[in-house]
């Protein structure tokens, strides 16, 4: 059986914490927005140049993946 995913991105250049929040937020509708996710396992990708260690503990805790 094939595994089929579907990423999601939020990108930012300098990320705060309650940016994190609405990210965690908007994943919730995600389905809505993108009907084709339903059957997929959804995987959360939040990225920046940088991302500070607070932020990248809330997103590890959160179950988001964090790319810099």
């Amino acid at each position: 059986m094939i595994e089929r995913n579907f990423y999601i991105n939020e990108t930012k250049s300098n990320p705060k914490p309650e940016e994190v929040g609405k990210f965690i937020e908007a994943l919730e509708d995600i389905e809505d927005y993108f009907p084709e996710a339903g059957d997929r396992r959804i995987i959360p990708v939040f990225s920046s140049l940088h991302i500070p260690e607070d932020t990248r503990t809330y997103l590890t805790r959160s179950g988001i993946y964090a790319m810099g």
